[in-house]
This record gives structure tokens, C-alpha cells and sequence, in this order.
């Protein structure tokens, strides 16, 4: 049986479970600037020598659906996180991601992409997306972040991958899934 309410470092997030984003979701939408101020926040917690610490970033409410958990809401952290393994994984040689298990049943084009991304390969001028751009934006700001700070990569990834937590809360099966989308949103 599957806790309800539990604590997943971002490698168990990106590693154990398949994650879906519903059709009712909007598209990812962080720039660069929300996802360099989410690395900065994680540099803030491994700088402040916390390094045996868990450094909690959010919340991540989901629904169940026989081995796929759809996200209700956490989706842009939960992508932005992908697109930084994504980026360690080509740009600089941290190997961290075993597949992507991140899919988009609505979107064709976006499953395309984050597969394309995992796999390095070159995506086409026409078939860039929100995610191909948000995957720039996680290699330029961990370039910046790791460069700026003077990180040890390998110890920054490690804290990343081991140290960050998220939340992850699962609704109950009976639940009105729309309803609580809108007023979960409407809040």
C-alpha cells in the first residue's frame, strides 16, 4: 500500500514513481528566474551547513490513478527539478536520472521533448517548446549559481538529489477531482 502523506528526497521524486501532468494543467511556465531562485534556495540550505539537514521545498498534492500519480499542484517545481537533472545530467556529467518519469498523456509535443532532452537529442528550430526553453534556463542558471557561489558541483548535487525534500500528499480516491482543482486554484 502507498503512504498517503510522505517525504520524497528529489531522487526518490524523479527516480521511483511516474508522474503525469493532466490535460487541466497549464503548461510549464517557470522562467529563468524562478528556477535560478529555487537553485539559490538550495544553495542557501547547503551553504548555511546544513548538509545533514533536509531542506524542505513545497509541497506536491497528487492522485493516484493505478501506477501514475497525476499532479494536482506542484507541477512547475516538479518539472523545473527534471529539467535541472536534465541539464547535470548533459551539461555537466552528474548522471542522476535514470529515465524521465515525467509524461504529458495531453501534449504529444511535450512528451516528445523531455524524451528528446533525456536522450540529448537535437531538437528541431519548430519543435521547441516551454520545456526545451526551460531546460536552457536550468544549464544557464546552474551554470551561474555554481560559478557565482564557488559550489563543489559533486557536493551540491549530492545535497540536491539526497537533501531536498518535497511533500507529497496523495487525495483521497473518492474525491472530486475537479472541484477540488478549481477551488484548490481559486484560493
Amino acid at each position: 500500500m502507498v503512504e498517503t502523506h510522505i517525504s520524497l528526497s528529489v531522487n526518490r521524486l524523479l527516480n521511483e514513481d511516474t508522474y503525469a501532468i493532466p490535460l487541466y494543467q497549464r503548461n510549464f511556465a517557470w522562467t529563468y528566474d524562478e528556477i535560478e531562485q529555487l537553485l539559490n534556495d538550495v544553495a542557501d540550505a547547503f551553504q548555511e551547513n546544513r548538509d545533514n539537514y533536509n531542506y524542505y521545498i513545497g509541497t506536491l498534492v497528487v492522485n493516484k490513478e493505478n501506477d501514475i500519480f497525476k499532479i494536482i499542484d506542484g507541477q512547475q517545481r516538479t518539472t523545473a527539478l527534471n529539467l535541472i537533472a536534465l541539464a547535470l545530467k548533459h551539461e555537466f556529467g552528474f548522471d542522476r536520472l535514470k529515465a524521465v518519469k515525467l509524461t504529458f498523456p495531453a501534449r504529444k509535443k511535450s512528451n516528445k521533448n523531455i524524451q528528446d532532452l533525456f536522450a540529448k537529442k537535437k531538437i528541431l528550430e519548430g519543435d521547441e517548446n516551454e520545456l526545451t526553453r526551460g531546460y536552457r534556463h536550468a544549464r544557464d542558471a546552474l551554470k551561474k549559481v555554481l560559478e557565482e557561489r564557488r559550489l563543489d558541483p559533486q557536493s551540491f548535487v549530492d545535497y540536491l538529489f539526497e537533501n531536498v525534500i518535497i511533500f507529497r500528499s496523495i487525495l483521497p480516491e473518492d474525491l472530486d477531482l475537479n472541484l477540488y482543482f478549481e477551488r484548490f486554484n481559486s484560493r
